[in-house]
């Protein structure tokens, strides 16, 4: 616009050259590290600590061996629980109470899991809202989910454990009533 209004006035236009954007610079170049060896001296690669080990193929970060620890010590204290519940009378309702709250416990693990699996991939929201969405998802992606299957099962197992105990200890309670005393009936003689 400028150059059209000095044109008119009589002016002359001095046509210039655009700036020219420098070159782009060079990317550096990774160092390509072969399997099994040091990287280079000098290279951009990530050097990890010594002992450093990949995590399984769940992605959790549990190996079958921890694992094991961790089912064998929970389903061993669950069990004493179980058994103190059937075995001492007074502790029938605490251990009824621990149980449930256990077992809710490992379903909301459960249930969360298989969300955050579900939300990786981008279809929480079908996990969420579509009825019978998260069975087809756990069955196509057992090897991400299994886990969080195996505790929401361990879950309810907790939860029946405790409503068999609770039944337990109503039948225990309705054998030790007092039975009542039978009553001769009334005989009436003419």
């Amino acid at each position: 616009m400028d150059a059209l209004l000095a044109l008119e006035s009589g002016g002359t236009i001095i046509e210039t050259e655009p700036a020219l954007a420098p070159p782009p610079l060079p990317k550096p170049v990774r160092a390509a590290a072969t399997p099994g060896m040091p990287p280079r001296p000098g290279s951009t690669v990530p050097q990890r600590r010594p002992g450093w080990q990949k995590n399984n193929d769940m992605g959790n970060g549990l190996s079958g061996a921890q694992l094991g620890k961790i089912l064998g010590i929970g389903g061993g204290a669950v069990a004493l629980i179980f058994l103190l519940g059937l075995v001492i009378k007074p502790f029938t309702l605490i251990a009824f109470s621990l149980l449930m709250l256990i077992g809710g416990v490992l379903m909301l693990i459960g249930w969360g899991g298989c969300l955050m699996c579900a939300a990786r991939e981008g279809v929480w929201f079908l996990y969420v809202f579509i009825p019978y969405y998260p069975i087809y998802f756990i069955l196509t992606r057992l090897e991400e989910t299994k886990l969080y299957v195996l505790s929401s099962l361990a879950g309810v197992v907790c939860m029946a454990g405790a409503v068999g105990l609770i039944f337990t200890a109503g039948n225990r309670a309705r054998a030790e009533l007092p039975q009542p005393v039978a009553r001769p009936a009334l005989v009436m003689e003419d």
